[in-house]
């Protein structure tokens, strides 16, 4: 498999970049130094506006860091903090070419999944030596979310939370209420029990252009849920040090063969190669399927929308996936190298700050769901949905495995699923062609990579 120019070059120019990092430098238990004038460059991709109210009046992206800047700075007079607010998509063109110019910000707060290449290309700083010692506060598996190799690069701040979301009224109709949770909580299925209510609501459910259960893949974005379903029977799709991808384990090849005959009965809406996310989801909130993958900001919308009319309103309930599976899409802070080790030290305290912070914290609240138990006792009752889909937590299961190139191991997966919808490939050559090619990838992504 070729080597794109881009990440060759990164490579290189990381490469001996870190050799300089190394030096010794400022003693990461050491005092920072008050007396020394250090300006950090933080930037925030256009997730969270406002400080600790998204609808206030005039709120801006740059609003929560700049607030913390602000008080980060009555601590250290000495430093003072540019704040910039970028577009995901803008985020690899800006970030390459500031690293190539050895113009890197200094703190970036984005989604664990865009950054991780950059730690395997050596130009984060490790953050194992500023987190507390009591972790009790965060849950164990989302501290692995925030892991590179073995060291910590990730500081875990918020999380959306993948489950499905079921409309109840459909599961009444067909029968099926004795399934349902009970309000507040989060219900729980086997694979077993999900495909009886699949059939239950085929069978039950006839109304025009109806299906039990949406499904996507017309593109990259299907990648956390098509992912974590395929492990739905206990097979993995990396292997334990994440060295290889082992989709073709007899187990997961089970899965991807159920997903296939759930289309072929019907279960699934027509054409699922070619639907996307937000066409699938338009179908539920539409009452077209009983049954959808979502995020926890996206069920929240659903029910903001329901209140205001904009969509008509039923009952909701939300489930693990099948397999008592969720995921979460974790959000946090990460500290790029520069050649200055005191202005490293002062943008990783800036990090532990907001990620600690008693006050700060909160705001976590408003981008997703926190990922503290204290914030989420803080907050309980205030949305019942947010409530449950904190429940989710204990049953999140990782779909990256921390591997370098998983942005382009999402581009082998869709079109895997996609060949086997198509009937172009059989599930056991869809996954054996995929173990491969992926395998290749990381093992590509691993030689680059300055943690292995």
């Amino acid at each position: 498999m070729r080597k794109t120019r881009t990440h060759s070059i990164l490579a290189l120019v990381l490469t001996t970049m870190l050799l300089t990092f190394m030096l010794p430098g400022i003693a990461e238990s050491a005092g920072l130094p008050t007396d020394k004038q250090i300006h950090l460059t933080v930037m925030t991709n256009t997730l969270m506006k406002g400080v600790f109210d998204t609808n206030a009046e005039g709120a801006e992206y740059t609003d929560y860091f700049n607030y913390v800047a602000e008080r980060f700075t009555e601590m250290y007079p000495n430093v003072t903090i540019e704040v910039q607010a970028i577009n995901g998509s803008e985020r690899a063109a800006i970030l390459n070419t500031a690293l190539q110019s050895d113009k890197q910000p200094d703190v970036f707060f984005d989604t664990v999944m865009a950054l991780t290449d950059y730690a395997h290309l050596g130009a984060l700083a490790p953050l194992d030596a500023i987190v507390e010692e009591d972790r009790s506060d965060i849950e164990e598996g989302l501290w692995k979310l925030g892991i590179v190799g073995d060291q910590l690069f990730f500081y875990p701040f918020a999380q959306s939370t993948g489950v499905y979301q079921v409309n109840r009224d459909f599961f009444v109709r067909a029968g099926l209420a004795d399934i349902l949770p009970p309000e507040g909580e989060l219900g729980k299925w086997t694979v077993e029990e999900y495909e009886n209510v699949l059939k239950t609501l085929k069978a039950n459910i006839t109304d025009d252009g109806f299906y039990p259960m949406g499904f996507y893949c017309a593109n990259n974005q299907s990648d956390q849920f098509s992912n974590t379903l395929l492990k739905m029977y206990g097979g993995e799709i990396f292997n334990e040090d994440s060295s290889a991808c082992i989709a073709n384990d007899p187990l997961t090849v089970k899965g991807m063969e159920t997903i296939k005959s759930w289309a072929d009965a019907g279960y699934i809406q027509p054409s699922p190669e070619s639907a996307t996310y937000i066409t699938t989801r338009e179908m539920f909130r539409n009452k077209q399927l009983a049954v959808v993958s979502t995020s926890s900001s996206n069920a929240l919308a659903d029910l903001y929308d329901m209140q205001g009319g904009v969509i008509p309103a039923f009952d909701v309930s939300y489930f693990t996936i099948p397999g008592n599976q969720s995921l979460s899409m974790l959000y946090g802070g990460c500290v790029f190298q520069q050649k200055d080790p005191e202005r490293v030290a002062f943008a990783k305290e800036f990090v532990r700050f907001f990620s600690t912070d008693e006050e700060l914290v909160t705001a976590s609240a408003i981008l997703a769901l926190p990922v503290r138990q204290s914030v989420m006792e803080k907050v309980a009752g205030e949305n019942q949905a947010a409530d449950i889909m904190m429940q989710a937590s204990p049953y999140v299961k990782d779909f990256t495995g921390n591997i370098p190139n998983y942005v382009e191991f999402r581009n082998l997966l869709y079109p895997t699923f996609q060949a086997v919808f198509t009937g172009l490939k059989d599930p056991q050559t869809a996954m054996d062609d995929l173990a491969h090619d992926a395998t290749e990838l990381i093992e590509e992504g691993r030689s680059d990579s300055v943690l292995f």
